[in-house]
């Protein structure tokens, strides 16, 4: 986990909130989301260091929210190099919902976006009451490394976003452009 001292567990209730604004939704996924901040996030294409910018930046935007010195987080945050997979994801679902989707007459759509990519990469079936100690942890990061690797097809299966007639081969684009390329398959064809 990020934080020691007792911010990690008002950390990782904050940002897993920005994705199940649910209570009793997250309470059956909680083994997950632990699982996916567990992971650190890693990437290939360079311009993926924007998505572990962002993943990092939501420790900055928690600290704004709870009134608490940027330093006082430096200072409790563990020294890794990138962010959590987890972070990676809501920082992405708030950025989708923000840049690209915002529309008031929906809501905001944050935690459907984040919902879409667990679906794609095949991990919406690891409810708690689904979860096998053991055999559950090693399953999803098994997904995660071949996410991560770029070990998916070239639609993007197997990844956080699956096209019908990708532009390009999704295991060479961006995270973000594979974003943009579904948003705008999606909704705006």
């Amino acid at each position: 986990m990020i934080f020691n001292n007792g911010l990690n567990d008002l950390y990782f209730e904050w940002i897993t909130s920005l994705v199940f604004p649910d209570q009793n939704t997250k309470c059956s996924y909680i083994r997950l989301l632990e699982e996916l901040n567990n992971i650190q996030f890693n990437y290939t294409n360079p311009f993926d260091e924007n998505r572990d910018t962002d993943g990092k930046d939501l420790r900055t935007h928690f600290a704004y929210r709870a009134n608490i010195s940027t330093d006082v987080i430096r200072e409790n945050v563990v020294n890794n190099e990138h962010c959590s997979v987890l972070e990676m994801m809501i920082a992405l679902s708030f950025k989708i919902e923000n840049e690209l989707m915002s529309d008031l007459s929906y809501g905001d759509r944050t935690a459907v976006w984040f919902m879409l990519m667990l679906d794609n990469l095949g991990l919406s079936y690891y409810t708690d009451q689904h979860w096998t100690y053991g055999v559950s942890d090693i399953q999803v990061q098994n997904i995660i490394q071949r996410f991560l690797n770029r070990d998916i097809l070239p639609n993007g299966d197997g990844g956080l976003f699956v096209l019908k007639k990708p532009y390009d081969d999704m295991r060479n684009v961006d995270i973000w452009t594979q974003a943009n390329w579904y948003i705008s398959e999606t909704y705006l064809r």
